[in-house]
């Protein structure tokens, strides 16, 4: 898992890659877990990932989506990030 996003407090793009830590939920139980878990690693650690938007009925049963193959919400746990170089832009 590697992604690249964009530093909006400097403007620089940052490379996160060989995570420590991969944090996946396939099921609507499993979002509240990873939610819990990814905010305990962020306390010591660089922390990107998504949750999806089928995983809306995890916060309100309500909220029904249609149902998905891929993850729920899917976080990697990283401890250096790397800056992106103007070479490789």
């Amino acid at each position: 898992m590697w992604c690249v996003l964009r530093n909006e407090t400097n403007s620089d793009w940052e490379v996160f890659n060989d995570p420590k830590a991969i944090l996946v939920a396939r099921t609507l139980d499993d979002v509240e877990g990873v939610l819990k878990a990814a905010e305990a690693a962020a306390e010591q650690h660089r922390v990107v990932g998504y949750v999806a938007y089928e995983a809306a009925g995890a916060f309100d049963p309500a909220l029904v989506a249609y149902r998905s193959h891929q993850p729920l919400a899917v976080f990697g746990v990283f401890d250096k990030v790397s800056a992106l170089s103007p070479s490789d832009q």
